[in-house]
């Protein structure tokens, strides 16, 4: 037995067969294959531009100036995360979100959403 047919055996416990209408986390491909699809859908579509600002979209947002192209590219100053984000409910998600500050007054770029 090769060391890498090892690996995948150690990490692929069980099997589970996919069926229609399975929710499953993708982790970071998400970014990739759903929001990037998506939002060049939107675009193709006219429904929206990179230089639209969030504020038109989500109206109670506290920095309605940030743009979609800034939250795709990192560059809003927005944090990338919150503490215990796993423990919260959607609405309690929802106004973190909404009422969010920067966590650096200088914008900053991270490399590749």
């Amino acid at each position: 037995m090769s060391n890498i047919t090892l690996v995948i055996k150690v990490l692929i416990k069980k099997k589970t067969e996919l069926k229609p209408g399975m929710l499953y986390d993708i982790a970071s491909l998400t970014k990739v294959v759903g929001t990037t699809t998506r939002i060049l859908q939107l675009i193709d579509e006219h429904k929206i531009h990179l230089t639209d600002k969030i504020g038109m979209y989500i109206s109670d947002f506290r920095h309605p100036e940030i743009t979609i192209y800034q939250l795709l590219t990192h560059t809003s100053g927005l944090p990338a995360d919150f503490d215990n984000v796993h423990s919260l409910t959607k609405e309690q998600l929802i106004t973190k979100i909404i009422n969010v500050d920067f966590f650096a007054r200088q914008r900053q770029c991270i490399l590749g959403f």
